[in-house]
């Protein structure tokens, strides 16, 4: 779901804002004059997919968490890189 607030009650209260979106994980839309003029959205959560076979469990992944045998991309994508 996602909250609408106008740009001078954000300004207003902007620490309990924050709060309430790291709490319930809801966006928050900013209205002026009834229009969306931004978007305050939550953080990815743990484990967000960010390419294949790659996942965020902590931390940034590191060049080597993303380097990839051929054998490796061909299981993933279901098919042969390989040149014929």
């Amino acid at each position: 779901m996602t909250v609408k607030l106008a740009i001078h009650e954000v300004k207003d209260r902007l620490s309990s804002v924050l709060a309430e979106l790291a709490e319930t994980g809801e966006e928050v839309e900013i209205t002026k004059h009834g229009r969306v003029v931004a978007r305050l959205v939550p953080p990815n959560p743990t484990g967000v997919k960010l390419g294949i076979g790659a996942a965020l469990t902590g931390g940034v992944p590191t060049l080597e968490d993303l380097r990839w045998s051929d054998d490796e991309i061909d299981s993933m994508l279901g098919a042969s890189i390989a040149p014929t």
